[in-house]
């Protein structure tokens, strides 16, 4: 078993590499690698990528770290580390695991933070002794219009007249949930706040986004917002090259879009939101608001996100959470989903335990 550590600055050369086009299973795809080739709080010597392979030279194991910065009051931002990914071949990689975890403790000095694990991945982390793991965060799964054709039609062995069948159905459930909404949005009033596409490039916007995070250390800013909006890690399939490579994470969707949203006010400028939509499902990663406009933002956000052309929304962020609950939004289907997150105890000595995670945080803005 051999050990490799790549550098940011040697990604680029990774995949290029004859050893990556021989892989069945890649470390990193072609867009991760180029997106962190150039974040914008990496160093070029900073490790990106721990890799096991095994001695048949293919892939035993990976893990990924994805630096970041740390904004603490009256103080220069500090570096921290985000784990990006880590993957172990059920066969070949069974002896790797921890070494690699450990190892990425030592790279990154123990100033760690795993923004969304696996209930299996917590009682590792839990078990190490060196994390502090958070009580599981409650969100929700929510489907407000019918999908069943789209969703169907996604999975393995799918048959055409399978869509056929779901699709009157579909149609049925979509008319009442339009009354249904449209009764809602009726008896919510005429507002005055308005929701407009904008860009984090306009200065009032940038401006805005690095105001609202004063007090939250983790959340990102607007200069990583830029970078994250410039190079997407999902790939919609229409734009896929045909390959054999394959990637245990998230890659190859269905579609992908992102948006950066403008509520106003009054002609004020009283929330920012960033929301991906990926296969018919909308995502808030980031949600930035003026104190005092909480319930109204997030109430005009919600309107705005079912007169989209998707079936649902997945959320952990309070705001929509209690403005969910609020107005009893009618639902297909609903329900709960946890995250699970921990930071190392150094951080502990910089992050109050009350802290929150963005949806975000982590890599999760980026799918």
């Amino acid at each position: 078993m051999k050990f490799r550590e790549i550098r940011v600055g040697e990604l680029d050369d990774l995949i290029a590499s004859g050893w990556y086009r021989r892989q069945k299973i890649i470390p990193i795809t072609p867009s991760r690698a180029i997106s962190q080739a150039i974040n914008p709080n990496a160093y070029p010597n900073d490790i990106a990528l721990l890799m096991a392979v095994a001695e048949d030279d293919s892939l035993a194991g990976f893990a990924g770290i994805l630096p970041a910065r740390l904004y603490l009051a009256r103080a220069e931002p500090e570096r921290f580390f985000y784990n990006s990914c880590w993957w172990i071949h059920p066969d070949k990689g069974r002896r790797v695991s921890m070494p690699l975890f450990y190892r990425m403790l030592e790279i990154t000095r123990g100033r760690m933070v795993l923004a969304d694990m696996t209930e299996h991945t917590e009682k590792i982390v839990d078990g190490t002794g060196r994390f502090r793991v958070q009580k599981p965060a409650e969100g929700i799964y929510l489907w407000f219009r019918g999908g069943a054709g789209t969703f169907l039609s996604r999975k393995s062995g799918y048959r055409p007249w399978v869509k056929l069948l779901a699709s009157p159905v579909d149609l049925a459930i979509n008319g009442m949930q339009y009354l249904r909404l449209q009764g809602m949005q009726i008896a919510a009033g005429s507002d005055t706040f308005t929701v407009r596409p904008a860009s984090v490039e306009q200065q009032d916007v940038n401006e805005f986004i690095d105001r609202m995070c004063a007090g939250n250390p983790l959340t990102r800013r607007a200069s990583d917002l830029k970078w994250i909006l410039r190079t997407p890690w999902l790939i919609p399939c229409k734009l896929c090259k045909k390959g054999t490579h394959q990637y245990p994470f998230s890659w190859k969707v269905e579609s992908f879009v992102q948006h950066v949203l403008r509520i106003d006010h009054n002609q004020l400028l009283v929330g920012v939101a960033v929301v991906n939509f990926r296969d018919g499902i909308a995502k808030v990663p980031y949600l930035y608001v003026l104190q005092g406009s909480e319930e109204p933002v997030a109430q005009a956000l919600l309107f705005w996100l079912l007169r989209q052309p998707a079936h649902g929304l997945l959320t952990w962020n309070q705001y929509l959470l209690r403005e969910l609950k609020r107005l009893n939004l009618p639902a297909v289907i609903k329900r709960k989903v946890y995250k699970r997150t921990a930071y190392n105890l150094v951080l502990s000595e910089v992050l109050d335990t009350s802290f929150e995670l963005q949806d975000g945080d982590g890599d999760s803005v980026f799918t």
